[in-house]
């Protein structure tokens, strides 16, 4: 196998984790503390809550459950199905499950997240892991510090697990979850099949159950695109709500950080931890401080809800279409009242008009700006990132030319970053853009716009054939850009699944600072979806 070097350092650094914990006193001190077989807990396809709950009771153990999960990345990840998700573990996991386990008898408070742990993707810091972004080239780019969303929840208790593979630089290019440092990483529901991207690894690894939750980061759809054909749960936050401290970026004006999870509540707690304002991002400023998601959840009903059918997206798979409308019978049964809004053509051209321009004249000063203050890597400018790239051709880790084009029209575009048209669209079209659209929502009186999160199911892997794939569309991403342009917040949930058992998800957008709403609305359908996360997966 091509990556085979790669899961062998992964497998070093298991080991590394389990003899760091036997060196301490009481950690490792018999067989049953990183044995598994007499775990009386499963935590598969647990909540958050409930995984938090069998540690307060003692049915399991911080220590026993990094053991679980490193095991079945052993079976499913490195081997079997090879998900190829994982491409960095902690290698202070143990002793860190170790220390957890020792304080939950020291301390009669804890969070909700103490002891849990989680995954988080190449593009964010974690102290002492490398960031790679994905890329080959910036393998010893060493993390001097934890980004704030990790620290925010490592703050909790929660203990960094495995850092998760995604697309180089978060950007897929056509290879979607293919990087040069991870490889490709595969769907767990059809492994000829990709997971989206850019938060590729992370959505894999939740769905296969490596881990209960993981990070993310979002700026076309990287989040809730992955979420949408794995079959989880992914939330792109209203601008500003989450910090980007510590993170490699694409676009300033369109990134934010997010999680991937098993439920809207697991989401919800998520949220709840790592919003707020931070230093270090001036984008954060006026985030909320007083969230309450979680608790907000327990209002949650779709009885006298309003909801806004949004239909320009469709088109671009029969069964999606279908299982949207199958969604719209089940919400109005529910009680809610769909709306149907007409929006003109021109928002499924948003990458074009608005995202594209934007995203291209920015990413040379973002990338060389987190260089510059975080960066650890020789390749300090996006021409060197480049030069260094090109070198990988010839070698198993080739990173896709595409991507590399990609880089060029950045260093070209980087001069028109001041210009009257990307000026124009940050500070016209796109607060326009948000304008129009909550205005459309207030005149229809609805709570949330609602839509397939993307117009296919998951596509064909680069490197693979399957003739069972449809898709009419030119963009199946193209709704994912109406939140990201404007600002807004979208939740996507499980829908259905097509006739090849591959996900579909659905997807509630809408005002700024309406996550409480969303996430509510998310989880009331999620009690009467006919989809669960886990259905028909078998990894065995």
């Amino acid at each position: 196998m091509r990556f085979r070097t790669a899961q062998r350092k992964k497998m070093v650094a298991i080991a590394a984790a389990l003899v760091a914990c036997m060196m301490m006193a009481g950690c490792g001190a018999s067989a049953n503390t990183v044995d598994i077989s007499s775990m009386e807990f499963n935590p598969q396809g647990k909540t958050i809550k409930q995984i938090a709950a069998a540690l307060e009771s003692g049915e399991t153990t911080s220590r026993q459950l990094v053991s679980y999960y490193l095991d079945r990345i052993n079976k499913y990840d490195d081997n079997g199905p090879e998900i190829n998700a994982i491409t960095q573990i902690n290698p202070h996991v143990m002793r860190q499950a170790y220390l957890s386990d020792r304080g939950r008898k020291d301390h009669a408070q804890h969070s909700i997240f103490y002891g849990i742990p989680f995954v988080v993707k190449e593009n964010i810091d974690v102290e002492d892991m490398n960031t790679t972004a994905g890329s080959k080239v910036l393998e010893t780019n060493k993390a001097r510090s934890n980004a704030t969303v990790v620290q925010k929840l490592i703050d909790q208790g929660a203990i960094v697990l495995a850092k998760t593979n995604m697309s180089e630089l978060a950007a897929s290019y056509g290879w979607l979850g293919y990087s040069s440092y991870g490889g490709q990483t595969k769907n767990p529901y059809n492994l000829k099949r990709d997971p989206s991207g850019s938060s590729s690894g992370t959505a894999a690894a939740v769905a296969a159950g490596f881990a209960p939750f993981g990070l993310g980061s979002d700026t076309s759809g990287s989040v809730r695109g992955p979420a949408s054909v794995t079959g989880t749960v992914g939330m792109r936050v209203t601008y500003g709500q989450t910090s980007r401290s510590g993170v490699i970026p694409l676009s300033d004006s369109f990134d934010v950080t997010g999680a991937i999870t098993n439920t809207v509540e697991d989401q919800a707690l998520v949220l709840d931890a790592i919003v707020g304002p931070a230093e270090g991002d001036v984008a954060t400023l006026q985030a909320t401080q007083d969230t309450q998601y979680e608790k907000s959840l327990a209002q949650a009903s779709l009885k006298g809800a309003r909801l806004g059918i949004v239909n320009v997206f469709n088109g671009g798979n029969s069964e999606v279409d279908e299982t949207f409308k199958a969604a719209q019978n089940e919400l109005e049964k529910a009680g809610a009242t769909l709306v149907n809004i007409n929006l003109d053509k021109s928002y499924t051209g948003l990458w074009s008009s608005i995202m594209g321009p934007v995203g291209d004249a920015e990413f040379v000063t973002d990338y060389e700006t987190y260089m510059r203050y975080d960066g650890r890597s020789k390749a300090k400018t996006v021409q060197q990132l480049i030069d260094k790239s090109k070198a990988l051709a010839d070698t198993n880790t080739p990173v896709n030319p595409v991507r590399i084009k990609g880089y060029e029209t950045n260093v070209k575009s980087a001069g028109k970053f001041k210009s009257d048209e990307v000026q124009s669209i940050i500070y016209e079209k796109m607060p326009a853009l948000t304008n129009t659209v909550e205005q459309t929502m207030i005149k229809n009186d609805v709570d949330a716009l609602v839509y397939p999160t993307m117009s296919c199911v998951a596509s064909v892997r680069h490197d693979a054939k399957d003739n069972t794939y449809k898709c009419d569309s030119d963009d199946p991403y193209a709704a994912s850009y109406l939140a990201s342009s404007a600002h807004l917040p979208e939740i996507s949930v499980p829908a259905g699944r097509d006739s090849q058992n591959m996900p579909i998800g659905l997807s509630f957008t809408g005002a700024q600072d309406s996550e409480r709403i969303l996430l509510g609305l998310a989880a009331a359908y999620e009690k009467i979806s006919p989809y669960k996360n886990g259905d028909g997966l078998e990894l065995d």
